[in-house]
């Protein structure tokens, strides 16, 4: 039988006497909850109304229709129009899954084209029978200019080789704000699905940006979704020491205080390797600010790193370098998949799930003994519900951190500050 438990330890984050600790964090926890939750804003809400949305026959109508149309899926988006869906595709998919036969995979081919790269955009268009691709164009702003970039370099082809029905090659999912690409879906009725308008692009993994391409995998969106709702649960549990996001918010907020202004997340398994890219974006994004207050600059660096490679290259530095880091373990406590080896050193066979996690657990002791600060965060296997549970407790974790750093998590003046300079020079 499988469990789908999520489990938080942060047990190597106390460093005073528990006390002090208390006396400390207590206040903190109580007042970052009740900022949330009890004058709940626009932005938060609607992550709320997407977790708690039941309603997704839509979404699950239109990915039988493209399982059954296209040979290949292609999602066209950048940031977070694509970071959280590959991270569902490569966690829980086989590395090699577009390699697999059509009756092995039981869908299409799966591509993510997040750049403007004219090498890989070029290679991948040379590798894709058109009459029989789907293309998913994703920008909740509807101008993104790269996203724009790739459908219309891609329009013209499909229309040369399609002819007519061009438009059923392409679904579209974006804001109802008029902007361009919903113009267009609206002119040529492209099959469309929205993003809500105050649903900032980082949070809507499980909004139709995430759930629908995932959909199309074979994925169990439903039970994604489940598994969100009850890390939901525990984000609103008044009882906080029950509350895993908020006590890691807090605890992460009372090192940044004492200068430890890196955030490192140490993964060790490879599946979820690309969830590293995903919480890279949500922390620097939401957090990366200026103090509402006293327009101080606010904000940790993150990291992300996989073990056991890290082990033989960076570990050097989280020891016996600067003491500014705070790092986050994350396991796996069974893998889908195991093997054995005999070995000739230890006399024995052993498997490489034992190794693997005799190896985070080394790691752990070394770094806490050496006065670097841990959270651990073990997922009992990798499934659709530990993975729903994962997203929702660093999207509110991530919520309340930018309640206890005074910055507005919503928002990126800063990067449209960027996309304006690029529109600018075009």
């Amino acid at each position: 039988m499988q469990s789908d438990e999520f489990i938080y330890n942060y047990d190597l984050l106390l460093t005073k006497s528990s006390k002090t600790e208390a006396e400390t964090i207590l206040p903190l926890l109580k007042k970052t909850y009740d900022e949330i939750f009890n004058n709940v804003d626009d932005e938060t809400q609607a992550l709320i109304d997407v977790i708690n949305n039941e309603d997704i026959k839509e979404i699950l109508d239109y990915a039988n229709y493209a399982r059954k149309r296209c040979s290949n899926f292609v999602v066209f988006g950048i940031g977070g129009s694509s970071l959280g869906t590959n991270v569902i595709f490569r966690a829980l998919k086989p590395q090699n899954y577009n390699e697999l036969p059509r009756k092995v995979r039981r869908g299409p081919r799966f591509y993510i084209e997040d750049n403007v790269d004219p090498e890989s955009f070029n290679s991948l268009l040379e590798s894709l029978n058109l009459r029989k691709t789907i293309f998913c164009i994703v920008s909740k702003s509807g101008e993104t200019i790269e996203t724009l970039a790739q459908f219309y370099a891609i329009l013209e082809k499909v229309k040369e080789e399609v002819g007519e029905k061009w438009a059923e090659h392409f679904v579209i999912i974006t804001g109802n704000n008029g902007a361009e690409l919903n113009k267009i879906a609206l002119e040529n009725s492209i099959k469309t699905f929205e993003i809500p308008s105050k649903l900032g692009g980082r949070f809507s993994v499980l909004s139709a940006v995430g759930l629908l391409p995932s959909a199309v995998l074979g994925v169990d969106i439903q039970a994604l979704l489940d598994g969100a709702r009850q890390m939901l649960n525990i984000a609103r549990n008044e009882d906080f020491l029950k509350n895993a996001p908020l006590l890691s918010a807090v605890l992460n907020y009372t090192h940044y205080a004492q200068n430890k202004n890196i955030a490192v997340l140490l993964t060790y398994a490879s599946a979820l390797g690309s969830f590293g890219d995903w919480f890279c974006q949500l922390w620097a994004e939401s957090l990366g600010k200026r103090n509402l207050a006293t327009d101080s600059r606010e904000g940790q660096t993150p990291l992300t790193a996989i073990g056991t490679s890290v082990q033989h290259s960076q570990f050097q530095l989280y020891i016996d370098g600067p003491q500014d880091k705070i790092i986050t373990v994350l396991g796996v406590e069974s893998f889908r998949k195991n093997i054995e080896y005999s070995s000739d050193i230890l006399n024995k066979k052993i498997s490489f799930e034992h190794l693997i996690k005799t190896e985070r657990d080394a790691s752990i002791q070394v770094l806490s003994k050496n006065g670097i600060p841990c959270e651990i965060i073990t997922l009992s296997n990798i499934n659709e519900k530990t993975l729903g549970k994962l997203f929702v407790f660093y999207l509110f974790k991530t919520i309340f951190s930018g309640k206890l750093l005074n910055v507005n998590p919503y928002g990126q003046p800063a990067v449209e500050s960027v996309k304006q300079t690029i529109k600018d020079i075009l």
